[in-house]
């Protein structure tokens, strides 16, 4: 298992090198074996994390060709960026909704990287698909191939009408429908969810992710990327909605956050050598908390946020606080107890914690409690941040919104 998760981080590495994009993406997901899948997939967890789960033997088998292993991380990670693991619910026919997702995301993938049998833009030739559509328009075309096919069997029409091409196609079509090829099997871990309330939190759990992947990126990096994956970044920078329960998107912000990383255990032998110390994987979610002490915060607010804070606090975060208004004003590792006061009391400005942040912490994630009243900083944050906007604070349709580099998500007490 150790081996797998070795080989699944170098090719994420990998990743982070030549395409920064899918490699940020990749490093908050979380790695989980499982062979009880027949390939790789992505999934939701009931604490509400999002899960690659990989199968051993499947990865081994593709190591063969490492282009193979860097093609089907990109190949996950584009069914994540696209939703479509929250899609499947929209679409009647679940294996040409398959498929049709798969012609998607392989066509933003190097043909070297795609394994043979992988679905491609030409994969039904008397369809005649046009490049870098959304995915219904490709479940309709296919779709309608099934439907008339299916309609001639049930009748007993003579199909000698059709061309050569098309009776190939079907025959495709009809073959991967009855054999369910090994290609689509990864799409098996995409339960559907059947609570909008909680579909619409893991949509804004992958637009957190997404927004915070792009931020990380130069803007030549940023312009190397497809058009199609532009828009969506783009799409999901504008989704960060305020009306969200500001507790789950805080937990979940922080969750997705964390880090992993392998770590020596002399308690543990290794499983492919048998010598000690072994590698053992470990996560690690280092977060600063910024606190706008300003004076335009109320006192409640600050309880129910602290509140909150300890929760994070319980599941093993590494915390440090900083109270700022226009300078910090303190600092100091939180353990779960609420501060007695808050210092400060002048205007506020958010540069000096995000300075803080880059050069002496080096969080995973920066939460930044305050009303928004401020400048938009001229720091830009080298890690991922979530601003927790006051009650009474500013309107999610003001500029300063809009400004404020990061999500944002307005408190309720």
């Amino acid at each position: 298992m150790t081996s797998t998760l070795e080989s699944v981080a170098k090719t994420s590495v990998k990743l982070l090198l030549k395409e920064p994009f899918y490699g940020h993406v990749m490093s908050v997901l979380v790695k989980k074996i499982n062979n009880d899948i027949s390939t790789m997939g992505l999934s939701f967890t009931p604490d509400e994390r999002i899960e690659l789960n990989i199968n051993e033997s499947f990865w081994s088998e593709i190591s063969v060709n490492p282009e193979y292993q860097y093609g089907i991380l990109k190949h996950e990670i584009l069914h994540f960026v696209f939703k479509h693991l929250l899609m499947s619910n929209s679409y009647q026919h679940k294996i040409i909704f398959n498929i049709a997702a798969d012609i998607v995301v392989n066509q933003l993938i190097h043909s070297q990287q795609l394994p043979s049998g992988a679905l491609r833009l030409n994969c039904f030739s008397s369809l005649e698909l046009l490049e870098k559509q959304s995915l219904k328009y490709y479940y309709e075309k296919i779709l309608t191939l099934y439907r008339n096919n299916v309609s001639d069997v049930q009748s007993g029409s003579n199909d000698s009408k059709k061309n050569s091409k098309e009776k190939q196609d079907w025959q495709k079509l009809k073959n991967m429908l009855d054999r369910y090829p090994k290609v689509l099997q990864s799409h098996d871990a995409w339960k559907p969810i059947q609570s909008d309330s909680q579909k619409q939190l893991f949509k804004s759990a992958i637009d957190t992710l997404i927004t915070q992947s792009s931020d990380k990126l130069t803007r030549e990096q940023l312009l190397s990327l497809h058009s199609s994956l532009r828009k969506q970044i783009t799409l999901s920078a504008s989704r960060n909605s305020p009306l969200l329960n500001w507790r789950r998107v805080m937990r979940m912000f922080t969750n997705n956050s964390s880090k992993t990383y392998m770590k020596n255990s002399i308690r543990r032998a290794s499983k492919r050598y048998g010598t000690v110390p072994g590698n053992k994987i470990q996560k690690r979610n280092k977060l600063l908390v910024a606190i706008d002490s300003s004076g335009s915060i109320m006192e409640n607010e600050y309880q129910v946020f602290f509140s909150e804070l300890y929760h994070i606090y319980k599941t093993g975060a590494e915390i440090r606080v900083v109270e700022c208004d226009t300078e910090i004003t303190n600092t100091y590792n939180y353990k779960g107890t609420t501060p007695e006061v808050v210092v400060g009391g002048g205007g506020t400005d958010f540069n000096a914690p995000l300075d803080y942040a880059n050069t002496q912490w080096l969080p995973d994630a920066i939460i930044y409690f305050t009303d928004g009243g401020a400048p938009t900083p001229r720091i830009i944050p080298r890690t991922s941040v979530l601003w927790v906007i006051s009650q009474q604070g500013i309107e999610p349709s003001s500029d300063l919104w809009n400004l404020l580099p990061g999500q944002k998500i307005q408190i309720t007490v």
